[in-house]
């Protein structure tokens, strides 16, 4: 019986929210981007905290306890880095511990967050959590009390995962979950587990005033706290709260002292004698902000007649800074040509069995070279048909010299397209061109395919040598636009008038963006100058230059664009001359009209 006692008294210290509400980790709201003890609620908040370092201690007097007056001790230490390396990824520290005459409770916890778009967040948070007993102050009747047997003190590990976004500049949404793996804290292997706890908060802000709630769902079901704020962008606030049931509140004030610290004081006041954490709780922090401290300014020896000296201008260490880049940085420009050449000899109504489609079509969507044809490929070819048509010599000298390049060279793309009126012939000319030297390649056979109808019409559409247009071109982009993103480096950037300005390889300024209060975050560019003509082939550099609400001028990195121009020329010849065939040619097309 005295085992089943002390141990049902061990979980009941154990457990967070227990009548003990000192035992309860120390948090800020989840929302809030100043309270440095923000981060142990939730870890997404590290990447829009400025870099720092906190230390704070409480007391609680719980007046029925210990005549001490201060019998719990609470205290924590917290380090915050948003940007490592000037990346979006921050890295931060903290430590915790109670102490109580029973036992001590402290957890070192590690936090990583990573900005996924300007105002949204995600952040992790590790820790060690470690429990130790005072054996002393506990009166076991057997000295071999399984309680201890394992020891008095035990070490586990605990992990949470928060979001923070900021869609508006007045709204700030928060959401995560704290003890994910519901770490157990029983010494002699009990189920005695932290339980999941799910968290939720909204702040809104106008003005200098702020409002939040936050709700939670723990091992007590669901609860909500709420805030009341006045704040400043110095980092000082006056802020107080309570839970739903008004049965602790707490009234909280940091203020800026000097340079790069500021100190926070926070007070609990009991509003029931039964449901509240204590009798009364003070908390003192001190902050050290890291990039604070401004660059002193450079010694400045007075002229030998004694001018009085006047005390150079301090620029902070940090500039407010807006990055601009493009979504692409290479433009393709494409050109393309047609050449069509009939030979003289060529009959009038040889040239009346072509189409239009065998003359070429100008394609304005093309990525590389698709003529010849494309085709339906017909495999495999049945290699013992053989030549029973009646050829002309022009034609029999021509498919002799084919079939004559492709022995001992490396092979080269043949392509007989045909109607399917006509594939036995085209069984007969593929033979006679291989000759059985499959080492040479293979040589494909296939039906016309078309991409749209429009080219199966220009196929049936027969051309007289007069309506044969003699060279064709056209150019096209892509991309057809390039999209540039402006990413201030803060929530509210100063900026009263900005321009994205683009320059030619000779620094000559070519367009120009323009706007007020950076109300977008996106442009759009055509690729035209301000006479709205298309750039021309070359390297061109991009940035962004603004005005702030004090009447300084800034810029912005510079960073480049290259147009590539491509060239595509294709000639199509009708001939009857062999001689005119190149003897290294990229690929062969022969298509049967009768």
């Amino acid at each position: 019986m005295k085992k089943i006692i002390l141990s049902a008294f061990i979980i009941f210290v154990l457990y967070p929210g227990a009548s003990i509400f000192a035992q309860r980790p120390i948090y800020g709201p989840p929302t809030s981007v100043i309270d440095s003890k923000s981060i142990f609620a939730n870890p997404s908040l590290l990447s829009f905290h400025k870099p720092k370092l906190a230390l704070g201690v409480k007391g609680y007097h719980i007046g029925f306890a210990d005549l001490s007056g201060i019998p719990l001790k609470q205290g924590y230490l917290t380090l915050s880095y948003p940007f490592l390396f000037n990346t979006q990824i921050g890295a931060g520290a903290g430590v915790q511990y109670f102490d109580s005459p029973m036992y001590s409770r402290s957890f070192y916890s590690a936090h990583v967050a990573a900005r996924l778009f300007r105002y949204v967040s995600v952040g992790v948070s590790l820790s060690a959590l470690n429990i130790s007993y005072d054996q002393s102050k506990f009166d076991l009747i057997h000295p071999n009390d399984p309680v201890f047997a394992s020891g008095t003190s035990k070490t586990t590990f605990n992990s949470s995962l928060g979001i923070f976004a900021q869609p508006f500049e007045f709204l700030s949404v928060a959401l995560g979950i704290r003890n994910i793996n519901e770490p157990s804290l029983s010494l002699i292997g009990h189920a005695v587990n932290l339980d999941r706890e799910y968290f939720l908060g909204g702040t809104y802000t106008q003005g200098p005033f702020k409002g939040t709630l936050e709700l939670f769902n723990d091992q007590y079901g669901l609860d909500a706290r709420f805030y009341l704020e006045l704040y400043s962008s110095h980092g000082n606030f006056i802020r107080t709260g309570s839970h739903l049931h008004f049965d602790n509140m707490h009234i909280e004030a940091q203020m800026h002292i000097s340079g790069p610290f500021s100190v926070n004081y926070h007070y609990e006041l009991p509003m029931s004698g039964i449901a509240g954490y204590s009798a009364g709780t003070h908390m003192f922090s001190i902050i050290f902000e890291f990039d604070r401290l401004p660059r002193l300014p450079d010694r400045v020896k007075p002229p030998i007649f004694h001018l009085p000296f006047q005390e150079p201008t301090i620029f902070p260490s940090v500039e407010p800074r807006i990055f601009i880049s493009s979504q692409t940085s290479l433009v393709k420009y494409y050109e393309k040509q047609i050449t069509r050449v009939i030979d003289e000899d060529i009959p009038d109504e040889t040239v009346r069995t072509l189409s239009q489609y065998d003359m070429g079509v100008l394609d304005s969507e093309f990525r590389e070279i698709q003529y010849p044809f494309p085709s339906n490929k017909i495999a495999p070819v049945p290699d013992e048909i053989e030549s029973t048509s009646l050829l002309s010599p022009e034609y029999r000298e021509m498919i002799h010299k084919l079939g004559y390049m492709r022995r001992g060279q490396p092979a080269y793309p043949v392509t007989i397209v045909s109607a399917n009126e006509n594939l036995l012939k085209a069984f007969e000319i593929h033979n006679k061109i291989n000759n059985g030297n499959l080492s040479a390649g293979e040589i494909q056979v296939g039906t016309p395919r078309f991409s749209s109808p429009a080219d199966s019409a220009r196929y049936y559409t027969r051309v007289d040598r007069n309506s044969i247009v003699p060279s064709e071109n056209t150019t096209f982009l892509e991309p057809r636009y390039v999209s540039f993103d402006l990413i201030p480096t803060y929530l509210n950037p100063s900026v009263k008038h900005w321009n994205v300005i683009i320059e030619n390889f000779e620094g000559q300024q070519i367009k120009r963006f323009s706007g007020n209060n950076l109300d977008s975050t996106s442009l759009t560019w055509n690729l035209r100058d301000d006479a709205n003509m298309l750039i021309e082939p070359g390297i061109y550099t991009y940035y962004i230059r603004w005005e702030d609400t004090e009447g300084s001028i800034r810029e912005s990195e510079r960073r480049h664009i290259y147009m590539q121009k491509f060239v595509r020329n294709i000639t199509i010849e009708v001939t009857k001359n062999a001689d005119k065939v190149p003897d290294k040619p990229d690929r062969i097309n022969i298509i049967i009209k009768n």
